[in-house]
């Protein structure tokens, strides 16, 4: 009798736990998932012109040289069901002095994160690179808005990334981060 008891409370709390599970994971944000979204990060050469397209950039292993300003540019589109609260941009920058930079980045919300690949920076003689600004492109525009609660835009590459608050499902409020780095001479 106590065994068929263990198994009857095992069994329901396995269907629980299932069920539970199950509904967890319908309600989620996912992050660029249509198939005509740009890429997660992009880089390009302000200075030559080199990694831009429209709408979506192209670059992803750009040249540069001294002096030169690249350009990092994070991409987001909630394609999930539910709306991102409290989401935040986090860009992972090189530091030290070297001739191939890397760069990844993270989207950020309780709902659901995406993790970016890399894209990187070759530059002939070993430089830094400087953060210099932070511009935020939403909802589909072109011109670059405030941020949000009085932040500069080096919070971009800080422990809890850049503010962009809350993003709600759909291609109304798909938008990008970009961040500007100054090719440093060290020489």
């Amino acid at each position: 009798m106590k065994n068929n008891m263990k198994k009857i409370i095992i069994g329901i709390l396995s269907f629980v736990l299932l069920f539970v599970g199950q509904n967890a994971f319908a309600d989620a944000t996912t992050w660029n998932t249509a198939s005509n979204d740009c890429s997660d990060i992009a880089i390009a050469n302000y200075t030559t012109n080199n990694g831009y397209g429209s709408p979506c950039w192209t670059g992803t292993n750009i040249n540069a040289n001294p002096g030169d300003t690249i350009n990092v540019r994070v991409y987001y589109h909630n394609t999930g069901s539910v709306t991102a609260t409290n989401t935040r941009i986090k860009v992972f920058a090189p530091n030290g002095s070297s001739t191939n930079h890397s760069f990844s980045a993270q989207i950020l919300s309780p709902e659901g994160n995406l993790y970016s690949g890399n894209v990187s920076v070759n530059i002939p003689t070993s430089q830094t690179l400087t953060y210099t600004t932070t511009k935020w492109f939403p909802n589909q525009t072109t011109s670059a808005a405030t941020l949000l609660n009085g932040q500069s835009g080096i919070e971009v590459l800080g422990t809890n990334g850049l503010s962009i608050g809350n993003i709600a499902p759909g291609w109304a409020t798909q938008g990008t981060v970009v961040v500007a780095f100054k090719v440093g001479n060290t020489q």
